[in-house]
């Protein structure tokens, strides 16, 4: 003879006995948690507890709003320490899922920012095959800069007379500093006395304007991948929010259960 432990919320106590009396092989003996005797995991279901609510609520901010409904599926433990395993290892899973969503949204906004910004450029007063130009530049450097505040005509006033100042963007601010070597240290001090920064290269650029076009269009194929693997882990995120819903109201009737032991 085996013997299984069920853990459920007492509002599905109807349905876990009409199953468990579906199978004639099984005997049923009914008792409440608190017969465990495990008022030492007050602390760990409260902290269980406030991992899922910040886990409730971090999912809210990806999936449709609306009123979701609580998955009922009873969590099964032998006692106090095996159900606060169970449920860790759940929630540390739905954790590992939202980090990942997180890193994968901020990838997602670093590639879009980007390629927004060097459209613009490229659409601006110096054109895609001016810019790939720039990569054959032997004796001279230069950099690409923006600004929510200043003009181009303000930092062109502040570089020295040799640098060669265009505005590449005018929709963000954006200008192409060309200058010589030896400039380079007064260049970026200037840039942000100016409240420039500079515009950092694409990764995928790989640190040169040449191909440009092409190099766009690949950029615009991985923020659709990006944005596709983002919807297939919103759907996977989406799919168990019920169950981190039914969770969140077992492991509150089992702090209400311990609270009420520790008192007792």
């Amino acid at each position: 003879m085996c013997h299984t432990s069920l853990i459920f919320l007492k509002s599905d106590s109807e349905k876990v006995i009409d199953v468990v009396n579906q199978k004639a092989d099984l005997h049923l003996s009914l008792r409440e948690m608190g017969d465990f005797g495990a008022v030492d995991y007050v602390s760990e279901v409260e902290s269980l507890r406030g991992r899922i609510k910040d886990l409730i609520s971090k999912t809210r901010n990806y999936i449709p709003s609306g009123d979701a409904t609580p998955a009922s599926s009873p969590v099964s433990a032998r006692d106090w320490g095996d159900y606060v395993d169970v449920i860790d290892s759940e929630v540390a899973g739905y954790e590992k899922l939202i980090h990942e969503l997180d890193g994968i949204s901020k990838v997602e906004e670093s590639i879009f920012e980007s390629l927004l910004l060097w459209k613009s450029i490229a659409s601006g007063n110096l054109g895609a095959s001016s810019l790939e130009t720039l990569s054959q530049l032997k004796e001279f450097g230069f950099i690409f800069a923006n600004s929510e505040k200043s003009s181009v005509s303000d930092l062109r006033k502040m570089l020295p007379a040799t640098c060669v100042v265009i505005e590449a963007s005018r929709a963000p601010t954006v200008a192409l500093v060309v200058y010589l070597p030896p400039q380079e240290n007064i260049v970026m001090q200037q840039l942000e006395s100016a409240g420039f920064r500079p515009v950092s290269l694409p990764e995928g650029f790989r640190g040169s304007l040449s191909d440009f076009s092409t190099k766009l269009k690949n950029l615009e194929a991985e923020l659709e991948k990006i944005r596709k693997t983002k919807a297939e882990t919103i759907s996977i995120l989406e799919r168990n929010f019920g169950r981190l819903l039914y969770l969140e109201q077992s492991v509150s009737d089992s702090s209400s259960i311990l609270s009420v032991k520790g008192k007792s």
